[in-house]
């Protein structure tokens, strides 16, 4: 916390000792040549002796004081406007009810994988999975209920995936996850690895489902033996999940 308030105390304070620094050292000194020029009608270096005398010194204050603020305020507004841009591009790419990535987002970044895959000769893979019988829960307990399971499920995949990893909202109580330089094999391994999380996790309400419990369906695609472009790799993925929920839900399928 300390690091961050010295950090961000950092710009304002250089740009008021040198506005506190041009303020004394130009500021002033212009004014009163401007003053000697006005009323004297002539010009000579005597203004700055005039400048830097002892009766003048509060004058060089005034001035100081006056660049010194404006160099702080002109410090504060870019670090303000930075942060408003960070949260305005935060907000453009996640999903406002969970905090995940939105959809948007991971069409661009899947697409950049995909591209960065085919270039380096790897595999990525793709799990798209969906909440099982979620209707039958948000018709018993509300749509409140409802958003609570999907931002607590949202979180419990966020920390359930590797790092280079990244997980968005597809849509309604779709999710898919993204894992970069992944084989079929590992990507099986991770889904049910998210599967079995999602199983063991105590959920409010979840005894009222009709397997007692909140679950999964997960859909595996890997690129590039099931799609070599996204629309072809979310395809595929799609179809797998169809398949697990065909299989009686809570299992895990690949394309």
């Amino acid at each position: 916390m300390m690091g961050f308030i010295k950090n961000t105390a950092k710009l304002p304070v250089i740009y008021g000792l040198i506005g506190a620094m041009a303020g004394y050292l130009l500021l002033h000194p212009a004014a009163m040549f401007i003053h000697q020029y006005y009323y004297n009608k002539t010009l000579s270096w005597e203004f700055l002796r005039v400048s830097f005398s002892r009766e003048h010194l509060y004058m060089s204050f005034y001035f100081m004081a006056l660049s010194a603020l404006a160099g702080v305020l002109f410090g504060i507004h870019p670090q303000r406007m930075s942060r408003l841009l960070a949260r305005v591009k935060r907000l453009s790419i996640t999903d406002d009810l969970t905090g995940v990535y939105n959809r948007r987002y991971f069409f661009q970044r899947f697409k950049d994988e995909l591209e960065r895959s085919a270039r380096y000769g790897r595999q990525t893979a793709l799990l798209m999975l969906d909440i099982d019988y979620f209707k039958h829960y948000n018709d018993i307990h509300g749509h409140q209920m409802g958003d609570s399971l999907l931002k607590k499920l949202a979180r419990l995949l966020s920390i359930s995936i590797r790092q280079p990893d990244f997980i968005a909202r597809y849509g309604g109580e779709e999710f898919v996850v993204v894992a970069p330089e992944t084989d079929r094999e590992k990507a099986v391994k991770l889904a049910e690895k998210l599967r079995a999380a999602i199983e063991k996790h105590p959920f409010l309400m979840r005894e009222s489902q009709p397997d007692g419990k909140i679950t999964i369906s997960i859909g595996v695609a890997v690129f590039p033996e099931d799609g070599q472009t996204v629309d072809e790799m979310v395809s595929k993925a799609d179809a797998a999940l169809y398949i697990a929920k065909d299989l009686g839900r809570n299992k895990v399928v690949s394309g």
